[in-house]
Formats: C-alpha cells, sequence, structure tokens
C-alpha cells in the first residue's frame, strides 16, 4: 500500500488583537507630527508681521499677546504663561530674527530630542 499525500487547505485565522488595534487617520498623523512645532510657526509668523521699525513699537505687544495664547494652547502653568509671553515679546521686538525661524527650528529640535514614548500595553500584546 503506497501512501497518497493529502492537499490540506489552510486558512488564515486573523488575531483579534491584531483587528482591535486601530491605525491612525492621516489627520490624527498630521496632528502628532505638526502639533509640536506649531506654535513656534505661529510666533515666527507674529515676528515677520512686526518686521522692521513696527516691531521696536508693537513687536513686545505682539509677541506677548501671541506667546500667551501659545502657551495656553500647550497647557502651561499661569506663571510659565508670563514666563513664555515675555519671553515672545522680547523675540518680536529684537530686530533681525524674522530671516531665521528660530521659535520653528527650537521647537522642532526640542521634539526631535525628545525621548519616545514608552509602547503602551495594547502594543505589547501584538509583538511577539
Amino acid at each position: 500500500m503506497t501512501e497518497t499525500p493529502e492537499q490540506v487547505e489552510v486558512k488564515r485565522v486573523e488575531n483579534p488583537i491584531e483587528q482591535a488595534v486601530k491605525k491612525p487617520s492621516p489627520m490624527e498623523r498630521l496632528y502628532v507630527a505638526l502639533f509640536p512645532i506649531l506654535g513656534g510657526l505661529i510666533l515666527d509668523f507674529a515676528d515677520l508681521a512686526t518686521f522692521g521699525p513696527i516691531g521696536l513699537y508693537a513687536g513686545m505687544i505682539v509677541g506677548c499677546t501671541v506667546g500667551w495664547l501659545i502657551s495656553g494652547i500647550y497647557g502651561f502653568s499661569r506663571n510659565g504663561r508670563v514666563i513664555f509671553s515675555l519671553l515672545a515679546g522680547i523675540y518680536c521686538t529684537i530686530p533681525g530674527t524674522f530671516f531665521l525661524p528660530l521659535a520653528t527650528v527650537i521647537s522642532a529640535v526640542s521634539r526631535f530630542r525628545e525621548k519616545p514614548a514608552p509602547p503602551s500595553n495594547d502594543s505589547q500584546k501584538t509583538t511577539r
């Protein structure tokens, strides 16, 4: 008697944990990528608006106002908001800062240097 190999149909069974993991939408990914540098972009646009002699007169007012709003978005405490708005006012008042978007560069570098978040429990379950 000779044995003939049997054909076996193999079905891939989806892991229910993998099905439960939601992939971020493009808007969520954009938020994660741009939110950290958004404050720097806004401050640099305010600095550009206070170009030249306007900055010497209105730079402190515009910079402090924008700095107060940005620090509120990022959840600073009241003392942090005061310090941040004063620094933003000084930044918008100093002549020549409109040539280089320093606020955007600083926020991008600080985002690059921050430690990555530890993996959550959900992602540990899916890795083998």
